[in-house]
């Protein structure tokens, strides 16, 4: 399904949206990929502008980012695919199958990390400094590629009671696995996307206030530990 029914019962809004944006004959530009790939160039360009900063290249820490997405591309796969093994192990060729969906973030997390670090290691690069610039370039890509989900209709919450509930025509509770269910859900992708770009703002705000921006930073890992900080409790506030 390629066009959606979307409500917002309590503020008086009602649409159709389409996961295309772009349709060229039997060429398709989907708004998912698009999103990801407009907060891909958005990372790369925070890394070229702070990369010095941290004594980075730029260049070999490029090399590091585009294997680190292949890796990670593969991990998301693996990861999707092993908790529902019970399927692949008699469809395995639909591992392959990536078009289709199914992938998990936190094997893209793991898998882009185990890449970037063999490259870093084979051109001698600190990695520590590496995850400081990486770290906030994924947290952009995050909360803008959350918005490929509401084009998507998918990364709903349970039901809600608040003002910016939203229903439609096949949006159903996660934890109810009734896609026929016309209650209000809360928009979880917008909340995550909210919270990662304060995320961003909290510690960009952090390092221009508390740093000589005059000389290059020290790898002290406070990129590293306010990300790894606040994503779990951003996750567990959103699910629980």
């Amino acid at each position: 399904m390629e066009n959606f029914h979307v409500q917002f019962p309590n503020l008086g809004w009602e649409f159709d949206i389409s996961r295309v944006a772009i349709s060229l004959g039997s060429f398709k530009v989907y708004w998912y990929g698009l999103i990801i790939a407009t907060g891909l160039m958005l990372a790369i360009l925070y890394a070229y502008k702070t990369a010095p900063r941290f004594q980075l290249n730029f260049n070999k820490l490029m090399n590091c980012v585009f294997v680190g997405l292949v890796t990670g591309i593969i991990g998301a796969r693996l990861y999707f695919c092993i908790f529902k093994w019970d399927y692949y192990f008699t469809h395995p060729i639909e591992i392959f199958y990536i078009h289709e969906g199914g992938l998990a973030i936190y094997g893209g997390i793991i898998g882009a990390i185990a890449g970037g670090l063999v490259v870093a290691k084979i051109q001698k690069m600190r990695f520590l400094p590496i995850l400081d610039v990486v770290m906030i370039g994924f947290l952009i890509g995050q909360g803008l590629g959350r918005w490929g989900n509401f084009f998507n209709q998918e990364a709903f919450g349970g039901n809600t009671t608040l003002p910016w509930g939203m229903t439609g025509n096949i949006i159903g509770s996660p934890y109810e696995f009734d896609m026929g269910d016309k209650s209000k859900k809360f928009p979880l992708f917008s909340e995550d996307s909210q919270f990662t770009d304060d995320t961003v703002m909290t510690i960009a705000v952090a390092n221009w206030l508390l740093q000589d921006r005059s000389k290059p930073l020290p790898s002290r890992g406070d990129t590293r530990a306010l990300s790894g900080s606040l994503l779990p409790l951003m996750h567990c506030h959103l699910l629980y």
